[in-house]
């Protein structure tokens, strides 16, 4: 079998642009890259690692690291970010494929290569976790099932988001591993904002980076330091929503934690009476 670890990663961020390679501890920490592919290699499994970038001329600098660090860089399309998975699956020859994004530094390697097992074994298409902190989650695709996307007639953001077909699919053969995590599951361990970079270098001044079992270092921050999770609680993370209902509880929550309560009563009223009307 040949699987393939592959990195999503852009240099671009309308947040906090060139994240990707940014060190980590802030200044004379490793690129935030070379954090997530030096992860990727204790891999008792995997034994292919890919960037999945794009043509923008700003990942010159991705590809440029790519090279120092003797992992393959592929670059396509700024959109179709299927089509990268999909050219890299090819060249490779992958069989199965575990889907990373470059701003996620922590990589839970013991429970990646755990996943992988119950994948194969099970002969899912497509296995994901759930109930890991923000950031550590991961995905696992047959490469099979990804290449047969390629003739399908999609859905806009079924080319920029890879995975979000599987996710939707009926017919499917899904898994899931789900984690019980209650003491951590809330927190935020991805890289979007500038004080979600802030809350990172605390924690890995905080942390054995060494220590493979990322989950029980965590656990150990949220008794002794859990003020450093606090840094970035407040931040948003973006999401695929379903519908305007779905949507409309997230932005319940923010209106509430930021006590506007009379901006949140009108647009219930207004919600409720728009459903009602349907």
């Amino acid at each position: 079998m040949k699987i393939g670890a592959i990195i999503q990663a852009r240099f671009g961020s309308s947040r906090l642009p060139g994240k990707v390679l940014m060190p980590l501890p802030f200044q004379n920490g490793k690129p935030l890259l070379k954090h997530i592919t030096d992860r990727i290699k204790t891999s008792r499994l995997i034994n292919y690692i890919g960037i999945a970038s794009s043509e923008r001329e700003d990942n010159q600098a991705i590809e440029q690291f790519a090279i120092q660090e003797q992992v393959d860089c592929f670059r396509g399309s700024e959109e179709n970010v299927l089509s990268r998975f999909i050219a890299i699956i090819k060249k490779e020859k992958l069989d199965y494929v575990v889907r990373l994004t470059g701003d996620n530094p922590l990589v839970v390697m013991n429970e990646i290569d755990q996943a992988i097992e119950y994948h194969v074994q099970n002969q899912f298409e497509y296995t994901k976790s759930s109930g890991l902190p923000l950031g550590l989650n991961f995905e696992i695709i047959t490469a099979a099932s990804l290449l047969a996307l390629e003739n399908k007639k999609l859905e806009r953001e079924d080319y920029e988001h890879v995975t979000i077909y599987f996710s939707k699919a009926t017919h499917v053969n899904k898994g899931l591993i789900q984690f019980e995590l209650s003491n951590v599951s809330n927190v935020r361990c991805t890289i979007d904002y500038p004080s979600d970079f802030a809350m990172m270098n605390m924690l890995m001044q905080s942390i054995d980076l060494q220590n493979r079992d990322i989950l029980s270092e965590l656990r150990r921050i949220s008794v002794h330091s859990p003020w450093i999770f606090a840094i970035n609680s407040g931040n948003f993370q973006k999401k695929q929503y379903k519908n305007l209902k779905e949507e409309f509880e997230d932005l319940k929550l923010i209106l509430k934690e930021n006590e506007f309560n009379y901006t949140l009563d009108f647009l219930s009223k207004k919600f409720n009476s728009t459903v009602a009307d349907k």
